[in-house]
């Protein structure tokens, strides 16, 4: 089979190349706005998010044979790639904000058409929808309670490592054609004679009004992205002769590693937080008691008080200046950089001093084993 996007083919890469196709804009770099220049748009911000927990976020205007409904403004939909009971693969198609849903079972040798199904069960939806809201239809609850909630199947964090440095970059994927990205053209499944026609785009002029929940950009700015410098797509990692070769995109081995070191560094960072805690009381326990000693409201001899005020004071030094090397190395760990102070966090959790011991330490072995991990340890010598 050939490949969507690069070197990718999976469920999200060729629904996001069937729409690009289907004359749909990628309004990643402004996720909030209108797709002003054909009233489809999808955004991959969702799938960077949440990996595809709820899918791929579309976009459509509300319009019809009559214009635009600029009370509604847009539709917002999603595309989630999901498993049923019986382990069949299937894209999700819903939208809260119509109350409309759709399954689109399919199999690895139909994937290539999946952007183009979605088009078209939007479209009829759309046309449908549109002239129902012009004569006061309105969502009901019931009708949204109707919409199921599968179990998501994740997109792969290649693919999101590919979008997040395109983004980074600022560039989306309308110019993945011309970047060379997709490569020959899919064949096209055969329709049935009673298809509905596809959804057409007339050039009506919209005028930019506020929408509750939308941010309309002006519409130079949406669909057109940077320049993109000749040999730019060679330098990101996304040539095309080393794509075929089968060569993965460098930075793929590091979102692997970092995906790997999240969970660990959230746990880390709470280690960091219990710890600045545990300093501050330690040091109002040694401020609290020379209060007492000065008061003359001590119970005992001030000499039999300086036991506890050093071990306080140690208490506070450690835990107090161990978590200014664990906030900087925090940084280095989770995004799997090789460097001294990575390994500042995971010494913190094993040593912090009279807390809940086994709670600390398990966590600080968890972090440990995690950045001896192959993938993380392959991650950290292509930063070396």
């Amino acid at each position: 089979m050939s490949t969507a996007i690069a070197h990718f083919n999976e469920p999200y890469a060729w629904i996001a190349r069937g729409l690009l196709e289907r004359n749909w804009e990628d309004i990643s770099l402004s996720p909030n706005a209108f797709p002003m220049q054909s009233g489809l748009g999808f955004s991959v911000d969702n799938l960077l998010q949440t990996g595809g927990q709820f899918g791929l976020k579309l976009i459509v205007l509300a319009r019809d044979e009559m214009g635009w409904l600029d009370k509604d403004g847009a539709y917002e939909f999603y595309a989630r790639h999901c498993q049923d009971h019986w382990n069949t693969q299937q894209i999700l198609i819903y939208s809260k904000d119509t109350a409309f849903f759709q399954f689109i079972p399919f199999q690895n040798e139909q994937l290539m058409w999946l952007g183009s199904q979605i088009h078209e069960q939007i479209g009829t939806h759309i046309r449908t929808f549109v002239p129902q809201r012009r004569q006061g239809h309105t969502v009901s609850t019931a009708s949204l309670s109707q919409i199921p909630d599968p179990k998501p199947i994740l997109a792969s964090a290649e693919w999101v490592g590919f979008l997040d440095r395109r983004l980074r970059m600022r560039m989306d994927l309308n110019t993945a054609r011309q970047e060379g990205l997709i490569l020959s053209p899919p064949p096209q499944p055969a329709l049935h004679p009673n298809a509905p026609p596809p959804l057409t785009h007339q050039n009506t002029s919209i005028p930019v009004q506020s929408h509750p929940n939308i941010n309309i950009a002006p519409p130079h700015m949406l669909g057109t992205p940077p320049p993109i410098n000749k040999g730019m797509g060679i330098s990101l990692g996304m040539g095309i002769a080393n794509q075929q070769a089968g060569s993965s995109f460098a930075g793929n081995t590091q979102t692997i590693a970092m995906e790997k070191l999240s969970k660990p560094a959230i746990a880390l960072r709470v280690v960091f937080f219990v710890g600045i805690a545990m300093g501050l009381i330690a040091m109002a326990n040694v401020m609290t008691t020379f209060l007492m000693i000065n008061q003359g409201t001590a119970v005992r001899n001030s000499s039999e008080y300086l036991l506890v005020i050093m071990t306080s004071l140690g208490v506070s030094a450690v835990c107090l200046v161990g978590s200014i090397f664990c906030h900087f190395g925090l940084h280095y760990y989770k995004e799997a950089k090789e460097h001294p102070l990575a390994y500042a966090p995971i010494v913190y959790a094993c040593l912090l001093p009279f807390c809940n011991f086994f709670g600390t330490f398990i966590i600080g072995m968890w972090a440990l084993w995690m950045w001896y991990r192959p993938e993380v340890k392959a991650a950290r010598k292509k930063e070396s």
